[in-house]
């Protein structure tokens, strides 16, 4: 495989991760400390300079940072840079709260590419290589144009893989249809949600076997392994899971060992990983759930050190088979935001997912969690879209039994001690929920109610 942007991160052993980190963990924290007044203060305040970072241990020592200091009524007060060494601005969707502004330095753009290349390569994105290793088959990033993060560093880093077709979500189906019948992609990327609604609106005028292709990569959601299966026997290959955001691009992705056991390899030569209890803030142990904290060590243009993601995840100590040092994390399993409590139950977005798809029904559903004044979810309510002949009770006790099965603390306080009533099913019509116009789904939506 001669592709130019394996062997940076190929080629590295576990054991240079650590000292990589490290020094750009020094660098990077003595730049915005330099450059950040804010960011000084924040130092400042925590007692530390960035001189005394002498070990990766010590990166507990440095202030947490939180969504609210990337907000746009923040900007540029937390940005490192002077105003005319920004190339560009991305703006995230504001699906997890108000939307964030990120700056984008006009000196980090090629990094970024070639961070975002050599990380959509594990998934084997831009093969077969040719001798200029570049691909000779189109990348279909169908994403939405605009300031997203998506759309931004998927393709432009695609770009640096094989042709590349910017595929906007947003162009008519027969543009689509033309498009892959004409270009016949070998990889597709996209949203989980979007890619559903892609096939239901193209399956009955594309053979998607004969476009024969040789992958798609989803992510921006989370998806289950029933979902996987059922795209995959759609479209007729491989699917593999990405994850990122704007405030590090690609975090992760899985290779073709990942896919099938519910691990992803995490860009450690680029990012640094803290799995915390979202409590404490301490560590958990390996297999532990906990939430995202992460620092990138290549932004310059406002300081992501210890940011706290909100995503749920598990770390391992477990090796890929396919020999990269990169680490392996646990696929997300949904976002802090979107856990909540049952009664006793602690329920998590992975579980909820899994008892829909498992039980046989669509993956766009939207869950109104009812809560009471003191944040304690008294019903739960599910619109699912579904127009088939079978009744909504039928509907709501398979996927409450799936539920159960998932979370003995649910089957403990719905079945067993009936503390709280068992989830409720409302079926609405298919495309009630998600349009060609929303590329992603908030299937969680918290409603306050008076008790």
């Amino acid at each position: 495989m001669n592709n130019k942007f394996i062997h940076t991160y190929f080629g590295l052993t576990a054991r240079d991760i650590p000292g990589l980190q490290l020094a750009k963990l020094k660098n990077i924290v003595e730049f915005h400390y330099s450059n950040n007044i804010t960011y000084r203060k924040l130092l400042d305040d925590s007692g530390i300079h960035p001189s005394q970072l002498t070990s990766l241990e010590q990166l507990s020592l440095l202030p947490i940072i939180d969504s609210k200091q990337l907000s746009q009524d923040k900007f540029p007060g937390f940005c490192s840079l002077s105003l005319n060494d920004v190339a560009t601005y991305l703006e995230t969707s504001g699906s997890t709260g108000k939307p964030k502004l990120i700056p984008v330095a006009e000196k980090e753009i090629p990094h970024i590419y070639g961070h975002v290349a050599q990380m959509l390569s594990i998934a084997g994105i831009g093969s077969p290589y040719t001798n200029n290793g570049r691909g000779n088959r189109p990348i279909y990033c169908l994403f939405p144009t605009g300031p997203w993060p998506s759309s931004f560093f998927i393709q432009n880093g695609s770009e640096q893989l094989a042709p590349t077709v910017r595929a906007d979500v947003r162009m008519p189906m027969h543009w689509h249809k033309e498009k892959l019948q004409i270009l016949k992609p070998a990889d597709i990327i996209t949203y989980p949600s979007f890619l559903s609604y892609f096939y239901d609106q193209l399956k009955e005028e594309l053979d998607f076997a004969d476009l024969d292709l040789k992958r798609i990569v989803i992510g921006g959601e989370p998806f289950t392994e029933a979902f996987r299966t059922k795209m995959e026997a759609a479209f007729h290959t491989k699917i593999y899971d990405i994850y990122g955001c704007g405030e590090i691009a690609i975090g992760s992705i899985e290779c073709s060992y990942s896919r099938t056991t519910g691990y992803t390899h995490w860009c450690a030569p680029e990012l640094l990983l803290e799995v915390v209890d979202p409590e404490t803030m301490q560590p958990v142990d390996d297999g532990e759930v906990g939430i995202m904290v992460v620092t990138n060590l290549w932004r310059k243009s406002t300081p992501i050190i210890r940011y706290v993601m909100g995503d749920i995840i598990q770390k391992t100590s477990k090796q890929c088979e396919c020999g990269s040092s990169l680490p392996l994390v646990s696929r997300i399993k949904g976002r802090q935001d979107d856990a909540f409590c049952y009664g006793a139950a602690n329920l998590y977005p992975d579980q909820i997912n899994k008892a829909v798809t498992s039980a046989g029904y669509s993956d766009k559903f939207v869950l109104e969690i009812m809560d009471t004044a003191d944040e304690m979810a008294s019903e739960l309510v599910m619109n699912l879209e579904y127009d088939g002949p079978e009744q909504q009770d039928s509907i709501a006790n398979k996927i409450n039994d799936q539920l159960a099965s998932l979370s003995m603390e649910y089957k403990t306080i719905v079945r067993l001690e009936k503390f709280r009533p068992p989830m409720r099913i409302q079926c609405v019509k298919p495309g009630t929920l998600f349009s060609q116009s929303m590329t992603k789904l908030k299937r969680f939506k918290r409603i306050t109610v008076d008790r």
